[in-house]
């Protein structure tokens, strides 16, 4: 190898393909697009489930389970089928949690949202 050539690394071979987006993403995507989450929360919070004064398991959080409910009725999923497919992303994203940590490397599946309403 000459001076002037140099092995790739992760982060070049990473930029010079072009990503192609998943059916999941570009769902995902235009589900953000599409449906007002901060104003169907705002309705919904009142009524939804907290954790009384004799304890008990906390509830997911409000965002979480709506997504979670829209996914499913879109795309006509019985429960155990969205449950798998929960348990299958999970599986990925600890994959790839444990592949980043090990590398040193910074990278997240999984888009944080945030707690807060924009």
């Amino acid at each position: 190898m000459s001076s002037k050539e140099r092995e790739l690394d992760f982060g070049d071979y990473e930029r010079s393909f072009v990503k192609k987006q998943t059916r999941r993403e570009t769902f995902l995507a235009e589900m953000e697009e599409v449906v007002p989450f901060w104003e169907l929360i705002r309705m919904i919070e009142p009524f939804y489930p907290r954790v009384g004064l004799q304890g008990g398991r906390p509830p997911y959080r409000l965002e979480v389970m709506l997504r979670i409910h829209l996914m499913q009725n879109w795309n006509s999923l019985s429960d155990e089928a969205m449950e798998n497919d929960l348990a299958a992303m999970w599986m990925i994203a600890n994959h790839w949690s444990a592949w980043s940590a090990h590398c040193g490397a910074r990278y997240s599946l999984i888009r944080a949202t945030s707690a807060n309403p924009p």
